[in-house]
């Protein structure tokens, strides 16, 4: 299978600092609804938003599986791909994984390292004094799932997985959950925030004011397809998400009917190099790409 090759083009709609360089957000379409000149390449349209997206194709022969990855909560001035770039780098080798097509996309107001902003709320008004943004919010989710729906109408994969990490994992939950699965057939939520109220008062990191309006993934179980597999991934030395939020989430869906398996990576924390590098992350991720 092949997937189509297009163009990139981008419109700047303002302009920005990310990191010493100048970003430029996306323009939204008529009625200010999603890309006013989507590719698939650099944007697509996330309902109401438009998404920046960095696409790495495969140089030879497809296998027919997309993998879409979803970042976490960035401070200022970081750039939301490098998440996605640390697991393209840790598979790069893998044949498999070289054969499929790779999507990283960026929530709503994060920036790519190329300067391409995403349009929406990344709730940066209420995290300034700290630098950090925490903004689990599901309209977001909704703009994320949008764009998944229209990236799958768009290449046609045979296979469709999701890779979340931290607030990439936790959308995703809600995604999964509140989507009926939104078409996706493999899920990796790492290191994942699936209990808002539980992650206040158990995180070394974590300040009251994070997490304002955030929605929990713990709240979307019951919409989860009980045949969508699920990895649920977390570092055991993680103090910003303890791994028992993992564990009770995965534990929730299994209860439930659900397949989700739980997986301790030793010595690891709060780290998606951590996480991707791992054996027991890579070995999952090939087993998955070896079926349709």
């Amino acid at each position: 299978m092949q997937f189509p090759r297009i163009v990139s083009t981008g419109l700047i709609l303002a302009v920005f600092a990310l990191g010493g360089c100048q970003t430029t957000t996306l323009a939204k379409g008529k009625g200010e609804l999603g890309c006013a000149k989507e590719d698939f390449v650099s944007q697509v349209s996330g309902g109401k938003e438009c998404l920046a997206i960095s696409v790495i194709k495969p140089q030879h022969k497809s296998n027919g599986i997309m993998i879409v990855h979803v970042h976490g909560d960035i401070s200022h001035g970081i750039n939301a791909d490098w998440a996605f770039q640390k697991m393209v780098s840790a598979l790069s080798r893998n044949p498999k994984f070289e054969a499929a097509l790779k999507i990283g996309i960026v929530r709503p107001g994060g920036a790519l390292k190329s300067g391409l902003r995403s349009t929406g709320h990344d709730c940066r008004v209420y995290y300034r004094p700290s630098g950090r943004n925490v903004c689990h919010l599901e309209k977001n989710a909704d703009s994320i799932a949008a764009a998944i729906s229209n990236l799958k109408k768009h290449y046609k994969p045979k296979k469709t997985i999701y890779v979340g990490y931290s607030g990439g994992g936790a959308l995703g939950g809600v995604i999964l959950g509140k989507f009926n699965g939104n078409g996706i057939d493999t899920a990796f939520l790492t290191s994942g925030v699936y209990d808002f109220e539980r992650w206040l008062v158990s995180s070394c990191q974590v300040r009251p004011e994070w997490g304002r309006e955030s929605v929990s993934a713990d709240s979307f179980i019951s919409g989860i397809p009980n045949d969508l597999k699920i990895y649920v991934v977390h570092g055991e030395k993680d103090c910003n998400i303890i791994p028992d939020i993992a564990a009770s989430y995965s534990k929730k869906i299994n209860k439930k009917g659900g397949d989700a398996e739980l997986v301790i990576v030793p010595g690891a924390g709060h780290s998606h190099p951590d996480i991707v590098n791992s054996e027991l992350f890579k070995v999952r991720m090939i087993k998955e790409l070896s079926t349709l």
